[in-house]
This record gives structure tokens, sequence and C-alpha cells, in this order.
């Protein structure tokens, strides 16, 4: 659900809102205009890529199954190259990378369900536990 949230509704109202405050700003020639712009652009880059491209996952002993809520795909475990994770950021993402493209490109990028801040999730060792008892190609 937070998913949904920080994709569907999150996203475009922060990049919306803002966006049409710091063009606000703009016409009426304040100084402080350009100052949001270069914000909302920052800030904008940094939702779509921890925010808009976040995905729905789920595994099992086969298989990775990964949607966008628009369309989902089932990607083999043995196409998992790695897992990495940021610690720091808020919804603690972990990135998955394939060692080809899919559908949803080489990185997918989703939340675990659970706080965890400043070490490992338990979400991340268990994908790293599972890749590493995969036969690889």
């Amino acid at each position: 659900m937070l998913t949904f949230f920080q994709k569907f509704i999150f996203a475009p109202i922060w990049i919306g809102g803002f966006g049409f405050g710091a063009l606000g700003l703009l016409k009426t020639g304040r100084e402080k205009g350009w100052g949001f712009l270069i914000a909302w652009i920052v800030g904008s880059i940094f939702i779509y890529f921890y925010s808009i491209r976040l995905k729905k996952v789920q595994i099992d002993e086969q298989n990775i199954y990964i949607s966008n809520y628009i369309k989902s795909i089932s990607v083999p475990i043995s196409a998992i190259s790695r897992i990495d994770e940021n610690i720091f950021l808020s919804g603690h993402p972990i990135f998955i990378k394939f060692k080809d493209k899919t559908p949803f490109g080489k990185i997918i990028v989703f939340n675990p369900k659970g706080g965890y801040y400043f070490r490992s999730h338990p979400v991340a060792d268990e994908l790293r536990s599972i890749i590493k008892k995969t036969p690889r190609d």
C-alpha cells in the first residue's frame, strides 16, 4: 500500500504542487522563483528515482514477480545479479539488478515492509540468501 501511495499519490502531488508554486513565483518576478525552480527540478529527479520507479515485488523459489500496477512480469531468480539497498532513505529501498534487461529495465527498486534504518533489511538479506542458493546459468 505504501508503494502505491508513493508512486501514484505522493509523487504527482509533490511534483505538480511544487512545480506550480515554483512557476508561479517565477511569473511574479521574485528572485526566490529561480531557487524554487532548481529545488523543484532536483526534487522531481529524486522522486522519480525513489518513488515513481517503485515496483511491487513477490518471490518464490524459482521466480521473482514484478508489477508496476499496470503490467506484471515473472523473471527467474537465476537472472538476478545482485541486491543493493539504501539504508538511509525512508522506505529502505532495495535495488534488484539483473544480468540482462527485463521489460522493466536492468534494475528495479521496491520498498520492503517494515522500517529498518542504518542496517541491512531482513528482506534484502533473505533475497541475497535465495540467489546464493539458486543455480547460475
